[in-house]
């Protein structure tokens, strides 16, 4: 009797418990593929929204406009010779005297017409241009030739006025700031297209500079002709990027403006629509100066809701990244930047109510931008340092009790580098050769990891359809103008020809990731390959458009994911 009491005292203890492991049973025996984990769709649709963001703000990089006057070619006698037996250059306060001298000194004691003291002359000339100063005159003053000395003499082009012409929405003392160039200083054309390329880096901005003689004597001056647009845009894009779990097809509406508070500043606001999840992303970027620093803070909200059999499975990812940006080096064919900042992001993940996972991040990291443009093409290098924290400004510890991964929090340190090669080829066609990597020190929650499959990595696979801790990915695409639609043909109301704004493309994929540490339940390494074509669609600079279809021909796809054979987006902006 005693016995039955001690028992029937326990049943509503052991009932509970039965309860609770049953839920913890369900909770990881029956977890979504990796692709669906809040983490990683949060961190997708940050991506996504860059690339959208990028998309929208793209602008063809092209050296800037600089008109300059004409310069009359100086008459110069050539019947009379004489012996050249010194050679005096005056006026001059960029160079020394001695500068000079490999010019002009084989010239020396030889029989020489005036012909060839004018192309001494234009030899000086040329080695102040190559040092930016296109508006200095190097001329022959009015002398006479005795014992064979003869004077050079050097007017150094300075600044006159700065003119701002054509300008509606951009102010003119917001143009007039970006240009350094100081009325009466030496007029540096290079110092200037720097600057010009500054200004015209604004998606709505486009200056053409026109130089002329100035009022003053030995000034010219500085014409900024403007051609701006509207700063304020609205854009909508659809696409498949979505998972089956979270809804495949999405609709995300965007409001952009390249003149926030007309101070150069950019703000892009997004809100996200799926089947069963919603996002919003705001970023703003503001100058600090108007030599390439800025500061900029970018935050999303990504509220997961998974379906199907899922259905109990919410999550909540918050990421909020502030940073600074500093241009390193900056001309038409080179530009260099570094960047520094935090990513901290709260992670959670709930069961029917009942939060099961908490990460919180706090993410130092480092980064840079390398753009070099050359005859064939262009190259961009992207390597990035993050640095993660434990207990740091409420970061989690190592393997905290609620680590959505066993062993996963506090310090790690991952390296990614991105490396993008645009390749001019044969028949108007071109290559776009993209790779990208990830090495980690340690396991990683799967916000930090490296996914694999899907549009934007490898295609003909789900999206996040592997998530590894390091791991890599190389893109080849090869884009071809549209060959049955004749040359000369244009879209309507523009320039643009018709055959290079509908390009067929072919492609492949691969893409391969490990684990540094395999936990229960979970795949080792994974090696991704995809094949397949599309068309890529671009009308006004305004409208983009890309379809897909892909063929996995690598490792199977993720059992639950769904068909991925299908990429499309299309993106408008008005």
């Amino acid at each position: 009797m005693r016995i039955y009491v001690k028992i029937a005292g326990m049943w509503p203890l052991a009932m509970t418990a039965l309860i609770i492991c049953g839920l913890s049973g369900l909770s990881y025996a029956a977890e979504p593929p990796e692709g669906s984990s809040p983490g990683s769709e949060a961190v997708r649709f940050q991506g996504d929204v860059k690339k959208i963001e990028s998309r929208f703000e793209e602008k063809k990089k092209k050296a800037p406009e600089i008109e300059l006057p004409k310069e009359e070619a100086p008459s110069a006698e050539d019947k009379i010779s004489f012996t050249l037996a010194q050679l005096t250059v005056t006026g001059s306060t960029i160079f020394k005297p001695e500068d000079f001298k490999s010019i002009y000194e084989s010239y020396i004691g030889k029989a020489v017409t005036m012909k060839d003291i004018s192309g001494i002359a234009d030899k000086i000339k040329s080695k102040y241009r190559e040092k930016g100063y296109f508006t200095t005159i190097v001329y022959l003053p009015e002398q006479e030739v005795k014992e064979g000395r003869v004077e050079i003499r050097i007017a150094e082009g300075k600044a006159g006025d700065l003119n701002i012409e054509g300008n509606k929405w951009y102010p003119s003392r917001l143009l007039k700031k970006y240009i350094h160039i100081k009325k009466n200083e030496l007029l540096d054309i290079i110092n200037l297209e720097r600057d010009l390329i500054r200004v015209n880096a604004n998606p709505d901005v486009e200056v053409k500079t026109v130089i002329g003689a100035g009022k003053e004597p030995q000034t010219s001056d500085i014409t900024l002709k403007v051609k701006d647009h509207f700063p304020y845009h609205v854009g909508v894009t659809a696409d498949n990027k979505g998972t089956r779990l979270s809804g495949k097809d999405r609709a995300l509406l965007s409001f952009r403006s390249t003149d926030a508070t007309a101070n150069n500043d950019t703000l892009f606001v997004s809100q996200l629509f799926a089947t069963y999840s919603n996002a919003q992303s705001i970023s703003y970027l503001v100058p600090v100066d108007t030599k390439g620093t800025k500061f900029g803070v970018n935050y999303s909200h990504f509220n997961l809701i998974l379906g199907k059999e899922f259905r109990a499975i919410t999550g909540d990812t918050k990421t909020i990244t502030p940073y600074v940006t500093k241009e390193l080096s900056l001309s038409d064919s080179y530009e260099s930047s570094v960047t520094a900042g935090m990513d901290i992001m709260s992670v959670k993940k709930h069961f029917s109510g009942v939060t099961t996972a908490d990460d919180q991040l706090r993410v130092p990291y480092i980064s840079a931008e390398i753009s070099k443009i050359d005859y064939w093409g262009q190259t961009v290098l992207s390597p990035r340092f993050d640095f993660g924290t434990g207990r740091f400004l409420g970061a989690s510890k190592y393997n905290h009790p609620t680590a959505s991964r066993a062993n996963t929090g506090g310090f790690f340190f991952k390296y990614t580098q991105g490396i993008t090669r645009m390749q001019r080829m044969f028949l108007e066609s071109y290559c776009v050769i993209h790779s990208n990597i990830q090495l980690s020190t340690h396991t990683l929650t799967p916000s930090e990891q490296i996914q694999i499959g899907g549009a934007s990595s490898v295609r003909g696979y789900p999206e996040g359809d592997f998530s590894a801790d390091s791991g890599a990915i190389i893109n080849l695409d090869w884009i071809f103008p549209l060959y049955i639609v004749p040359k000369d043909w244009t879209l309507p109301h523009s320039d643009a020809l018709v055959r290079q704004q509908i390009q067929p493309v072919i492609f492949a994929d691969f893409g391969a990731g490990r684990l540094n540490k395999e936990l229960p339940n979970e795949r080792r390494d994974k090696f991704l390959i995809g094949v397949g074509g599309g068309v890529r669609i671009r009308l006004y600079k305004n409208v983009y458009a890309r379809f897909e279809w892909a063929q996995n021909v690598g490792a199977d796809p993720t059992q639950g994911s769904g068909p991925s054979n299908f990429h499309f987006s299309v993106q408008a902006e008005i």
